[in-house]
């Protein structure tokens, strides 16, 4: 399966979550990546990206959700499905977007090693 049908699969309050939802989360992975292709490793994201990818995935979570509470909810599921530790659910940790891709790079190269499936 893809890496959206895993994390609605995971974190239910996604399960019926419109795509503008994951675009904005994959929005920041791919300035990630590009911040980290131009500037290097030991860039700082979160000075580059100044909170902005985070504003805009919740965002699109408070649209779908309609609730601030499930969106604090939320935003703390996806942080312990990607293995972050996280204390406050009003604000999503800029290491999201390097851990959902290493996600991607690994599910990658499962998907790769077993063309079959």
């Amino acid at each position: 399966g893809n890496w959206e049908s895993v994390l609605r699969n995971d974190v239910k309050l996604l399960e019926n979550a419109p795509s503008l939802v994951f675009s904005a989360i994959l929005s920041g992975v791919a300035l990630f990546r590009l911040v980290r292709m131009v500037y290097g490793g030991k860039t700082d994201f979160s000075r580059v990206d100044n909170g902005l990818h985070g504003g805009l995935i919740k965002s699109a979570l408070k649209d779908y959700l309609q609730d601030g509470e499930k969106v604090i909810e939320v935003i703390t599921q996806i942080h312990a499905f990607l293995g972050i530790k996280h204390n406050d659910g009003r604000f999503l940790q800029p290491s999201i977007f390097s851990a959902i891709d290493s996600q991607l790079q690994s599910m990658l190269q499962e998907s790769n090693a077993n063309p079959a499936e």
